[in-house]
């Protein structure tokens, strides 16, 4: 375990190794004075993958913001993310650079169709690798948007009609969209949500949590990422107890249920070749980077903690990326 701080000169001008496994999480200060101000970290996994040794980190610009989603694209080493507090996307150019203190966080300028432009808070983000396109999660106006980064102006359009939509993570295999929904007390029992990426006609199908569950009141789907090639979704549950489930597929029955060490976990990133997840901890007493391993048998093993960011700051989204 790693006790990374918030200074951005550390970990400077390391230059990346084929092979070498990345995860980015942001930082948030609760303390006096710089609340709410964001660090992103990118950090280093060791062989065993229990160990992340800090690779550099950036203040995130515009002051009290916090990042409320990070996406990855695996072939131009890009990461994008959604401002919490703003209706805005930003990317971050060659986040493998050799100095990870040296690159720069740009808000990108959509163009949004007449009438419709967003009203409220960007959330979740999920990248689509086939399309180069981006979804992006309105949560107060129960909107989903699609970006199509092919376009100059990058064209911004409405995707689906969803109820409070959190987290969004994508199956290019199966061309399906999933997302989370934050607090929908009128259906308590159905927490995660799909729909097709391209066939916009078809009902959105829900994926049902046991009614032993449902029974302690309504939960938020933090995290959403897809196994695509053991056709699983995993999902971070928070209510009491908070839990890390996994949904296999086809019929999308709960498998796997595990407590998670900390009440708030927030976000959720895959390694799909060791079969790794990763999250963050927006609890302020218990904050932690945290890391299981997804067995042969679909076990999950027991939390690892990463990193522990120190008092009076938590950790919030995460992302994974290994360099090919």
């Amino acid at each position: 375990m790693t006790d990374v701080g918030t200074s951005a000169a550390t970990g400077a001008a390391r230059r990346a190794t084929p092979g070498a496994q990345f995860v980015f999480w942001t930082e948030v200060s609760t303390a006096p004075g710089t609340l709410n101000h964001t660090t992103l970290h990118r950090g280093v996994l060791d062989a065993t993958g229990t160990s992340v040794a800090s690779h550099g980190s950036i203040v995130v610009p515009g002051g009290a913001v916090s990042v409320s989603g990070l996406a990855v694209d695996p072939v131009r080493h890009t990461l994008y993310g959604t401002f919490g507090s703003q209706a805005k996307v930003w990317r971050l150019k060659d986040a493998l650079a050799p100095d990870f203190t040296k690159v720069s966080i740009q808000v990108l300028p959509l163009n949004f169709p007449a009438g419709t432009p967003p009203t409220a808070d960007f959330y979740g983000i999920a990248y689509d690798p086939k399309a180069n396109r981006l979804y992006v999660a309105e949560q107060q106006a129960n909107w989903i948007w699609t970006i199509h980064l092919g376009t100059k102006p990058l064209a911004a359009e409405l995707f689906a009609a969803a109820v409070s939509p959190s987290a969004l993570a994508i199956d290019g295999k199966a061309g399906r969209l999933y997302w989370g929904v934050v607090d929908e007390k009128v259906r308590p029992y159905r927490r995660l949500q799909k729909a097709p990426l391209v066939k916009r006609g078809e009902p959105v199908v829900f994926i049902d949590m046991p009614t032993t569950v449902a029974a302690g009141g309504p939960r938020s789907v933090n995290g959403v990422v897809v196994d695509a090639k053991r056709k699983a979704v995993y999902f971070i549950e928070v209510g009491q107890p908070p839990l890390l489930r996994i949904g296999m597929e086809p019929g999308a029955a709960v498998a796997q249920a595990l407590k998670v060490a900390d009440d708030q976990p927030v976000g959720l990133a895959f390694d799909p070749v060791q079969k790794r997840l990763f999250w963050g901890s927006e609890d302020e007493a218990n904050g932690r980077l945290w890391t299981s391993v997804i067995g042969n048998s679909g076990a999950v093993s027991p939390p690892v903690a990463l990193v522990t960011p120190g008092a009076g700051r938590t950790i919030g989204r995460v992302a994974f990326l290994r360099q090919e």
